[in-house]
Parts: structure tokens; C-alpha cells; sequence
């Protein structure tokens, strides 16, 4: 089974073992590596088939995407043994929102948005119950309160910028000025791996297939799938004031 990889030559990477140890760790972590993080894409680069023969040695595919010119790496499983770093519900879904927003956009679109417009963008496009089941999932449902107050207002805007660190750590989107910075100063830019959200919504109706390229339809067709129904015999909690 390891006779293939007996005659790897690991000098290179041995050689630069600071910045090999940070592709590692960043790659296993579940991180993109993108144009912005220089010396570790540039690594990746040059040394494509190297790395690529060690993490299948590692039991991984180093994978290279590119959309629209933009490249990054990342890594996929080729062993079930393998943990796969995964996002909370909240965080994917707001993955596959800023993925549809900076699509909608178009080609001379801003790559940015404030989190204070996507808080907003959010209330307008799904009741606020709908919000909470999404970003809280473990509340009990006895415990939701359906009325929408500056309290529960508060508590969604701090799951979503939870949800948004989750999204900056594996570099999906950069938080500036910092992840650490004011909310109401914070602005989300996109990296090239947000596209990564965008190939579910494109399987999901088998558009591929079927010849469309409607990756709105398909998005909404994603979050309309999702049954918001409350029970009819729950009981509500106390109102917040």
C-alpha cells in the first residue's frame, strides 16, 4: 500500500518546514488557502504535485479550485476515517447567503458587505422565528418566543457574528478591520472559497444536468425546503421586554 510513496521526495518541504507545517495545519483545520495568505499559495504552487502526493499519502485530495480567476486549496477526504471539519447550521447557511448576495451582484458587484446591511438583508428576506430556528437549532421549541423585540434582536446579531468568525477562521470571507472589531464598524469581505457554497445549490436541482444555470431559483429552492412549521400544541415562552 505505501511502496508508491517510498520514492517521495519530501526535501522541499523539509527544507521550508516552518511554511510547511503552516499549509498542514491550516489545510487539516479545514482552511482555504487563498492568493492572500502569499507565501503558503505560492508553496502550494509551485510544488503542486509534491503536496498533492503527500496528503494522498496523508489520505486526503488536494483539491485546486479556480472561479472567475480566483484559485485556492483546500482539502477532501479520500478515507471515511478521516474527521471533516464541518460548520454549525448557522454558519452554512449564512455561507450560502453571502454566496448568493455577491453573485447577485454581478461582475462590477462590491466584494464586500457591513454586517449591519447583512443583519437587515437577513430580517427582510425571512420571518424572524425562521432566523432563530436557524441560527439556534438547540433552543427548545417551548422555549422560542415568536414576537420579535430589541432583546432577541441583540441575542440574533450575536449568533450571527458566532457564525461569521466560523466562516473568517476557515477563510470562506475575511472580517475587517478585525474579527474582534465593533459590529456596527465590521464589514464582511468575500474570498474566493465563499464559491465553494454555491456547488451545492447547483446539485441540489440537478442543474448541471438538466442544462440551467438558475442558481438563484436553486438557492431559494434550498431555503423553501427547510420546514419552518412550528407544532401547533407548543407553548410560547414569556415575552422579553
Amino acid at each position: 500500500m505505501l511502496e508508491e510513496y517510498m520514492n517521495l521526495d519530501m526535501q522541499v518541504l523539509l527544507e521550508n518546514d516552518n511554511l510547511s507545517r503552516r499549509i498542514i495545519h491550516r489545510l487539516q483545520a479545514g482552511q482555504n488557502i487563498d492568493a492572500h495568505l502569499i507565501a503558503e499559495y505560492r508553496f502550494l504552487e509551485t510544488h503542486y504535485d509534491t503536496w498533492s502526493s503527500f496528503f494522498a499519502f496523508m489520505g486526503y485530495r488536494l483539491q485546486r479550485a479556480a472561479q472567475g480567476g480566483e484559485a485556492f486549496y483546500h482539502l477532501t477526504p479520500s478515507s471515511s476515517r478521516i474527521k471533516v471539519a464541518s460548520l454549525r447550521r448557522g454558519a452554512t447557511f449564512l455561507g450560502l447567503f453571502l454566496a448568493w448576495h455577491f453573485m447577485s451582484s454581478g461582475i462590477e458587484g462590491k466584494d464586500e458587505v457591513r454586517a449591519k446591511e447583512l443583519i437587515s438583508r437577513l430580517e427582510n428576506s425571512f420571518e424572524f422565528n425562521q432566523l432563530i430556528r436557524i441560527f439556534n437549532p438547540q433552543q427548545k421549541r417551548a422555549a422560542r418566543n415568536r414576537q420579535q423585540s430589541a432583546k432577541k434582536m441583540q441575542q440574533l446579531t450575536i449568533w450571527v457574528l458566532t457564525c461569521l468568525r466560523d466562516l473568517h477562521r476557515l477563510r470562506f470571507i475575511e472580517l475587517a478591520p478585525s474579527v474582534n472589531a465593533d459590529f456596527d464598524a465590521l464589514r464582511i469581505l468575500r474570498l474566493p472559497a465563499l464559491v465553494r457554497f454555491l456547488e451545492p445549490a447547483r446539485r441540489s436541482l440537478d442543474l448541471e444536468y438538466a442544462g440551467q444555470e438558475d442558481l438563484d431559483a436553486a438557492i431559494h429552492s434550498i431555503w423553501s425546503s427547510i420546514d419552518w412549521e412550528e407544532e401547533d400544541n407548543e407553548e410560547n415562552g414569556p415575552e422579553d421586554t
